[in-house]
């Protein structure tokens, strides 16, 4: 009987060990770079962020059916300096609703932070969640077991009505109770989540991590991000502050001048389409017509004659 005792001995080891398994590869895992450089927090996109990767926020965790795209959908780029976070969130939603009494049945965005990755199951000092709603200053949130209000942290917030929105906040880490200074290979438990009401109650909520909609409560429901010295130094947009982008915003036309030559043109959108591309122009002077963009924020990439590359902003408005 030794025999069969230790084949079903393992089998259950390797029972428990896929499930395990299993539940490590559930969790949402992220490396987070850090840039030597700042962003401007105002809403818009720097051409910083251009830079970094993407990271969707698919998992519904509130609502019956997963929404349409333009209904409720996003993504987050992020990146470290000093000791500081550095997040950016895109999020498509074409009915923009803050009226609700109840403030988290609102419009906007929650970010969760486990300062010190110490996966508590109840809240402790350092971990927070912060939410953010368009047209309001305030944040609200949660801070430990008991404060249901987060400490002030800079962030922006911009909204296409009808379209998109954006929202730009920044961390200081130590300020909030990580126990020394950022270093590569640190982690720390992470989530954010899309708030969706189309005016008649919550119709949907997005996160990053599917946690079940237990974040707020439960700190061990968050994904994990780690610093990594994946230092980006390639964001040297100062080298063509020579390119002139005029006017910016733009209802039509814009114009885009060099002192030297370039070869190509392209706008892309927030979502990485290409909405425009002209190549082989080998030109210091060019005129765009983008009548025909809807208003939002678009990434315009200029290549010069030598390989060289900038990015730029360029904010589409409304004709008036």
């Amino acid at each position: 009987m030794k025999p069969q005792k230790t084949i079903l001995t393992f089998a259950l080891f390797l029972c428990i060990f896929s499930t395990l398994i299993s539940k490590v590869k559930a969790q949402q895992f992220a490396e987070i770079p850090r840039i030597n450089a700042n962003v401007i927090v105002d809403g818009y996109a720097d051409s910083l962020w251009n830079l970094l990767e993407e990271h969707p926020i698919t998992f519904l965790i509130d609502g019956t059916d997963y929404p349409s795209t333009s209904d409720c959908s996003g993504n987050y780029k992020a990146f470290w300096n000093r000791d500081t976070l550095y997040v950016l969130i895109f999020a498509l939603d074409n009915t923009l609703y803050t009226g609700d009494n109840t403030v988290y049945l609102n419009d906007g965005v929650e970010i969760y932070l486990n300062i010190d990755n110490t996966k508590d199951t109840v809240y402790t000092e350092n971990c927070y969640q912060f939410r953010f709603i368009p047209g309001s200053e305030d944040i609200s949130g949660r801070w430990g077991l008991d404060v249901w209000t987060p400490p002030t942290v800079d962030f922006a917030i911009h909204v296409n009505t009808g379209t998109d929105r954006t929202i730009e906040a920044v961390f200081p880490l130590k300020a909030l109770g990580k126990n020394s200074s950022v270093a590569e290979g640190d982690s720390m438990g992470f989530e954010i989540e899309i708030l969706d009401n189309d005016g008649s109650g919550r119709d949907h909520v997005l996160s990053w991590n599917k946690n079940d909609h237990m974040t707020w409560y439960n700190p061990t429901k968050m994904g994990t991000i780690s610093f990594t010295e994946n230092t980006i130094n390639s964001f040297k947009n100062a080298e063509f502050s020579y390119i002139s982008v005029y006017p910016n915003p733009v209802a039509s036309d814009v114009l885009i001048q060099s002192p030297k030559q370039f070869n190509e043109v392209a706008i892309y959108s927030m979502q990485g389409q290409l909405m425009f591309d002209q190549e082989s122009l080998s030109t210091s002077k060019i005129s765009l017509d983008i009548n025909n963009f809807k208003p939002g924020i678009y990434i315009l990439n200029v290549k010069m004659n030598d390989g060289t590359c900038a990015n730029y902003k360029l904010v589409k408005s409304s004709l008036e």
